[in-house]
């Protein structure tokens, strides 16, 4: 469920793996208080399908309370806890929630009123763990420490309703001469994409990321990512990265010096669900 909504909210609810993990759940630290706000949360985007974006901030709840479970059961001498649904909220939703920032993006006034609460939201969450941590440190001699990776700020840009990045990834990987044998995809960031290549098959995948071009723009080589197509390689393990945001070229690329378009490479439209 969380991979499916690696970008986008996906409210699909499998039903056999939602069962297996409502049957752990209860008996690995369900607590009232997250059910709560789940149901709470769940019913709201019935009557407001846009407040879906919420279930971001829901599921850190979740993981919280098997952590609780875990530190009480295994009493570790170290654990961390992660979770990144406060700066998803405010990458998104800052010009709704401070639409008068000279530096921000200017969106339409409708959508401000939809998502201006949403960062709150966020926080609101999060001072819910924070709440139950304290007092779970307290209660067993432990020390808390909270650490902040970033602050965050006005970004300017502009409404958009999406991008063109890899959509079908095995698509993508026979394209470059591997069968689906020939590696594994690791967990990324939506848009960049990471898999692994059977070290015989490395270097040829390599050169033919390295003939790839769309628009002019040559596939890049770089430990950052750099718009609109760029790699990085460590051993066999590669990050991809493919993002044109407001492409209005020809929907093809060009391979080795081929014109190949965008579907038989796998690449494709891919949706901003929020316009932003």
């Amino acid at each position: 469920m969380t991979r499916r909504s690696a970008r986008n909210v996906d409210t699909g609810l499998p039903m056999k793996s939602a069962g297996e993990f409502l049957k752990f759940y209860a008996t690995h630290g369900a607590s009232p208080s997250t059910i709560a706000t789940t149901a709470k949360a769940i019913i709201a985007e019935r009557r407001q399908p846009h407040l879906r974006c919420r279930r971001r901030s829901i599921q850190p709840l979740l993981s919280l309370d098997l952590f609780l479970h875990l530190m009480k059961r295994e009493q570790p001498d170290f654990a961390t806890l992660y979770t990144n649904h406060v700066a998803a909220a405010m990458h998104r939703y800052w010009a709704a929630a401070y639409p008068d920032d000279p530096d921000g993006t200017v969106m339409p006034a409708q959508w401000c009123r939809q998502f201006e609460d949403e960062i709150l939201y966020a926080m609101d969450c999060l001072d819910l763990m924070l709440g139950r941590l304290m007092k779970f440190a307290r209660r067993n001699d432990t020390k808390l420490v909270v650490c902040s990776s970033m602050g965050q700020a006005a970004h300017k840009s502009e409404e958009t309703t999406g991008f063109v990045t890899i959509v079908d990834l095995n698509q993508f990987m026979g394209r470059m001469g591997l069968s689906p044998t020939d590696w594994t995809e690791r967990h990324a960031m939506v848009p960049c994409v990471s898999v692994t290549v059977d070290p015989e098959k490395a270097d040829e995948f390599e050169a033919r990321l390295r003939s790839i071009s769309c628009n002019g723009q040559p596939m890049v080589f770089d430990k950052r990512e750099i718009e609109p197509i760029s790699y990085d390689r460590t051993g066999d393990s590669f990050h991809l990265f493919v993002y044109f945001e407001r492409y209005a070229g020809a929907l093809t690329a060009e391979v080795a010096g081929e014109p190949t378009a965008f579907e038989s490479l796998g690449w494709g439209f891919h949706e901003h669900q929020d316009n932003i």
